[in-house]
């Protein structure tokens, strides 16, 4: 079964909340404020909600392509695989109905990698001459009838729509995105608990002798696979030690540095996400990692049920409420 190599879009927001941590730190042995890191951390996921063209606020359908080998095949030799139609029509297989969308706009093919360790590709059959039709961000103008073949994760866009093509367990995924779900008074930003310096620990890892491989349920009742590679030990204050476990996924590209807690807590279900929240670890220089609950941040099935969430193990139930980091969406209570 091929693996993913791709990151997440919750890996992307963490990855840009890194970048500014970097910038943050005035020198090259200078230690970042965990205050000015998390103001310009969340600005950054601000700007990344509202903007970007995959935003979680904008995603509001997943389509399975059906499976390898069917009859909606797209093409001999091994090479291509199940196809689907995308238009305003209702005999499309993906339908939109939007400014710019014509009733059979483009055919998107699931191909296989190049070579081993590649990318899964996408052939793109544009239908209609007319239409608003972009890649990547640039024009997509034909006179006639076109065919281009892209890398999984590249951006397709069809009027004020965004598709997500890409690969999972060999299965061709399409996520779909409507950039007005974040116009003006549409936009609902996420809300954060003020950042509070007790939830900043500094602690070392006690790593397991054996790495041991952990299966977890996802909120589309799939599985993902994570090595649980130790555990933290915190000294919360009024409390005795809080022991926290540690996971690394397997399931994207050059993951062996990269740490996450999954966990819930007691204000799970109250005052933050029902099924729990994320928090990822730089690796650290000098052996110590920063865990700072203040970056703490929902799981993407918390703003639309199209994504595919490890829910958090049993083991990380923490007995104590983190009023830090990221609090319930407010926008399903606004809609």
């Amino acid at each position: 079964m091929r693996r993913r190599a791709r990151l997440g879009l919750a890996t992307l927001v963490c990855a840009a909340v890194a970048a500014v941590a970097l910038r943050a730190q005035g020198g090259a042995h200078a230690a970042p404020d965990p205050a000015q890191v998390n103001a310009k951390g969340r600005a950054a996921m601000l700007a990344y909600f509202h903007d970007d063209p995959f935003s979680p606020l904008r995603a509001f359908r997943r389509y399975d392509f059906p499976p390898a080998g069917g009859a909606a095949s797209g093409g001999a030799g091994g090479t291509a695989g199940p196809a689907a139609v995308i238009g305003s029509s209702a005999e499309a297989d993906v339908r939109l109905e939007g400014p710019g969308v014509e009733p059979r706009a483009l055919r998107m093919v699931v191909m296989a990698p190049e070579g081993a360790g590649q990318p899964a590709r996408f052939r793109l059959e544009r239908l209609a001459p007319e239409g608003d039709l972009r890649v990547s961000g640039a024009p997509w103008t034909a006179a006639a009838a076109d065919t281009r073949v892209v890398p999984e994760e590249t951006r397709v866009e069809i009027g004020p729509f965004a598709l997500r093509p890409y690969v999972q367990a060999d299965a061709g995924i399409l996520i779909l995105f409507d950039s007005r779900r974040t116009a003006g008074a549409a936009f609902v930003p996420p809300a954060w608990f003020d950042f509070d310096r007790a939830w900043v620990f500094r602690a070392r890892l006690a790593p397991d002798p054996k790495p041991t491989p952990v299966t977890m349920l996802t909120s589309l009742g799939r599985t993902k696979e994570y090595l649980r590679v130790g555990s933290f030990t915190l000294d919360v204050p009024g409390r005795r030690a809080l022991k926290v476990v540690a996971y690394r996924p397997t399931f994207i590209a050059n993951a062996a540095a990269r740490l996450s807690i999954l966990f819930t807590d007691a204000t799970t279900g109250k005052e933050t996400y029902g099924a729990g929240r994320y928090l990822d670890l730089e690796p650290p220089a000098d052996g110590v990692y920063t865990i700072d609950f203040n970056r703490a941040y929902n799981p993407l099935c918390a703003y639309t049920n199209v994504y595919n969430c490890p829910i958090p193990p049993r083991e990380n139930g923490l007995p104590v409420a983190i009023r830090a980091g990221e609090k319930t969406y407010p926008g399903h209570a606004a809609h």
